[in-house]
């Protein structure tokens, strides 16, 4: 089953002709290759409906650095290995959520939002000390409407391929760290697109702190490593 997984994943995920057996050990998407084959309690099979999604979710994890995040990753002193509680100041109450590469559905994973068929519609994670690059392999999200990740220490470029997400409405991007011209397939894929904010990169005084103890500071190019005080 392993090998169907991986076929599946090959052909339906993966992108640019990339391979699984030409990527290093420590590449996100090997890792959360390894989740789903290993540490997913969930054991899906390559033909459940949920695979590619799930997987893209645990890429995305992996790429970010999940561990780190300031809400559901291990530093918040709120979270279990499977349950976050997060208080909604709006709202005024507290809300439960699944931790991210938790084996619970992905459907209730902190700033995930599905549809009532359990197809993920939005992923909004804000201020929440995602550290790393945009994976090209979200576009597996084929119908993700909201993609919100303001406000964290996110550098690189844009990948041309989430020009493939044509449903998404809002892409929400600014205040981190990227760089590079917004690719020419934006405007030809992005039909549906209402709102696009890639404001203030380089322009917000702020540090993330990785998993591993280190501040990253999203002034710095490719998210170079904080300046001693």
């Amino acid at each position: 089953e392993d090998s169907g997984i991986i076929e599946q994943l090959e052909a339906g995920v993966l992108l640019r002709g990339e391979t699984f057996d030409r990527m290093a050990d420590e590449d996100p998407r090997i890792l959360a290759l390894d989740w789903i084959l290993h540490g997913d309690g969930m054991q899906l099979v390559s033909d459940d409906v949920n695979l590619y999604q799930r997987y893209a979710l645990a890429v995305i994890a992996y790429a970010f650095d999940s561990e780190a995040w300031f809400v559901c990753g291990k530093r918040d002193i709120n979270a279990t290995t499977s349950e976050c509680e997060v208080y909604d100041y709006i709202k005024n109450v507290t809300e439960t959520f699944g931790v991210w590469l938790s084996s619970t559905d992905e459907c209730g994973w902190y700033g995930v939002t599905c549809s009532d068929d359990g197809i993920v519609r939005g992923v909004e994670l804000i201020n929440n000390d995602l550290i790393g690059s945009i994976p090209h392999e979200l576009t597996a999200l084929n119908y993700l409407q909201l993609l919100a990740l303001q406000g964290n220490c996110i550098f690189g470029t844009l990948p041309p391929e989430l020009s493939q997400l044509n449903s998404l409405l809002s892409l929400e991007l600014h205040e981190n760290g990227l760089s590079g011209e917004l690719p020419v397939e934006y405007y030809e894929g992005l039909d549906n697109l209402q709102l696009f904010n890639v404001a203030r990169q380089y322009g917000v005084d702020h540090e993330c702190t990785k998993s591993n103890g280190t501040i990253v500071n999203p002034s710095f190019r490719l998210g170079g490593l904080a300046l001693p005080q």
